[in-house]
């Protein structure tokens, strides 16, 4: 199967491959889930606009069963569909699929589509459009954000003038920006020598980084300061070698300035109130002039644990799930006591919490069994695989899948939700299935 032949649609008189079709069918669903934010579409059209790329999905898999020699990837694929029948069958019983059954198929059709079998190199060729294509929309959803608040007409609603841009509350904008940088990094490790790729990543550091400041998403400012962290440890452990010397070069004196800075910011935050006030007032956490460096730390990881009173929803959500801990409640049931306004889809604000309460620990396990063997398969391939591409992504996956791991916790990012995080949370969860697939098929070749 590491070779597999080019199928082609014929549009008028024209042969057209297979898998770009389908990596173009990615491109649009990524933006789409965008633009859907944008476009008002009542009733029926709103049905439409969310099963569109779904339906368009399946399709494409029938005609791949019926025309060509890509199938579904076995057996990991049954982990993806084992845990999405079971979320179907138990949000038919619970009543939740009149109000998730949408989220629950939008998430299902695009798992399976990106787990099609394909070659070595049209996996690395899609893991960097996808990078790609995500990174190109942080920048554009970034910047029109700043462009509207220069429009009379456009408000912000969001109370103390926090950044919401074009997207439905500064915490998306955060994440938008934050995850399409990510992925930028990640397209670079892929195609290092695209030097307009490098212009892009340094003007949107610049630009994450005045997001940051603007809509002060403490979830994000976590995300990206863990898969940084990440990132700078994947360096001496592989990139560096990986990398073209010269750029491994720059990129080594580049890690140098980022700690240098972090130090002298350390420093600053402990010797000077000016820049202590700054630090604290951007991510929102409660101090006293007076207090000391011991008494401030503890605010900061007090802050960060009720983010925003999500102690008080977690609580909430752990008292109702024991309610039903095989098979879980309702999602109308988790939110029912809480004191604010939250959506069923956003509910504790943390995917595995989430998951565990409506789904029950039949659920959880099964999410788990599928995340957590992605994360394997990742690890295993960035330690065995020979290919230094595929190791690129291996190391990469297995970041950010760290990075994704501690954000969930504060975000309902992975369950119930059409966002454009949810589809990468669920495009790098397929990839490391995908990796597996690959390490399968070198152990099959050996033995």
């Amino acid at each position: 199967m590491g070779g597999l032949a080019v199928f082609a649609l014929n549009i008028n008189g024209k042969n057209i491959n297979i898998v770009k079709i389908m990596n173009m069918v990615l491109v649009m669903h990524l933006i789409w889930s965008i633009l859907r934010w944008q476009i008002p579409m009542p009733g029926i059209w709103n049905g439409i606009g969310i099963f569109l790329f779904p339906v368009i999905e399946v399709l494409l898999i029938f005609y791949c069963y019926l025309k060509t020699q890509f199938r579904l990837v076995m057996p990991y694929v049954l982990l993806v569909v084992v845990f999405n029948v079971y979320m179907i069958i138990r949000h038919c019983f619970s009543g939740d699929f009149m109000s998730h059954g949408a989220s629950d198929c939008y998430t299902f059709f695009f798992s399976l589509f990106c787990l099609m079998s394909l070659s070595k190199e049209d996996f690395i060729d899609r893991f960097y459009i996808f990078c790609l294509t995500a990174f190109i929309l942080s920048i554009a959803v970034s910047l029109i954000s700043y462009l509207t608040l220069a429009i009379p007409i456009v408000e912000n609603p969001v109370p103390g003038g926090r950044l919401q841009g074009i997207l439905p509350n500064p915490n998306t904008l955060g994440h938008v920006a934050t995850y399409g940088y990510v992925l930028g990094l990640g397209a670079f490790l892929i195609k290092p020598e695209k030097k307009p790729l490098w212009v892009a990543l340094i003007a949107d550091t610049l630009l994450v980084l005045k997001v940051l400041l603007d809509c002060e998403s403490r979830a994000a400012m976590l995300f990206l300061c863990v898969a940084i962290a990440g990132m700078v440890i994947g360096y001496f452990l592989w990139f560096r070698q990986s990398l073209p010397a010269t750029i491994s070069k720059v990129l080594f004196l580049l890690i140098l300035f980022i700690l240098a800075i972090a130090l002298m910011v350390f420093i600053m935050f402990i010797i000077s109130d000016t820049v202590r006030s700054f630090v604290l007032d951007l991510m929102r956490v409660p101090y006293d002039e007076n207090s000391g460096l011991a008494k401030i730390v503890k605010s900061i990881v007090a802050s960060f644990s009720s983010a925003s009173n999500r102690d008080v929803l977690r609580s909430i959500t752990i008292r109702h799930w024991k309610e039903n801990l095989l098979f879980g409640v309702s999602a109308a049931r988790v939110v029912s006591d809480f004191t604010e306004n939250i959506d069923q889809a956003v509910g504790s604000h943390n995917s595995f919490l989430q998951i565990g309460a409506t789904l029950g620990i039949i659920g959880l396990a099964l999410f788990l069994l599928m995340y957590i063997s992605s994360f394997f398969f990742s690890i295993a391939s960035a330690v065995k695989s020979k290919d230094k591409r595929i190791k690129s992504i291996s190391v990469f996956i297995a970041i950010f899948f760290v990075a994704l791991s501690v954000d969930v916790n504060f975000e309902n990012l992975l369950y119930m939700s059409l966002a454009m995080m949810v589809l990468i949370g669920y495009f790098i969860i397929c990839s490391g299935l995908q990796l597996g697939r690959f390490l399968n098929q070198k152990n099959k070749y050996h033995g």
